[in-house]
């Protein structure tokens, strides 16, 4: 069986029985099939990707490392500050899958309410009960 984690305000976990499920919200790193700058792209996106090009990115905290080893390191986790749950985000890598607009070839099915809300309704225009 699945167990869902939830914290307590001070972080510690408290056991609810469920399905886990979560959404990525991963970054990537491509490069451009027409550069002029090819070996260039390549020895960029190396360095990033690196381990230590991931731990810059995670001491910034830009995105979850792909390296495990730093991903699961204290330059991400950062122990002595918040979140004090962080690792949720490691575990979650496990176990997400893909949205509905992976299986689509375009947004058409998101245009109609993208915007409202999350422009309107994140910037406090109209209310979520509104939308």
């Amino acid at each position: 069986m699945l167990v869902y984690k939830e914290y307590n305000a001070d972080g510690t976990e408290v056991l609810v029985h469920g399905v886990q499920a979560a959404h990525s919200g991963s970054v990537g790193i491509a490069l451009n099939a027409k550069t002029t700058k090819a070996n260039a792209a390549f020895l960029f996106a190396s360095y990033i990707a690196s381990e230590y090009g991931q731990s810059i990115q995670a001491d910034e905290g830009f995105a979850i490392p792909l390296q495990k080893s730093v991903a699961n390191s204290d330059v991400y986790l950062k122990p002595d500050q918040k979140p004090a749950n962080i690792k949720v985000f490691i575990d979650a890598c496990y176990y997400e899958t893909p949205g509905d607009w992976w299986y689509l070839r375009d947004k058409k099915w998101i245009d109609d309410w993208a915007s409202l809300l999350n422009g309107d309704v994140r910037n406090a225009k109209i209310t979520l009960s509104d939308f």
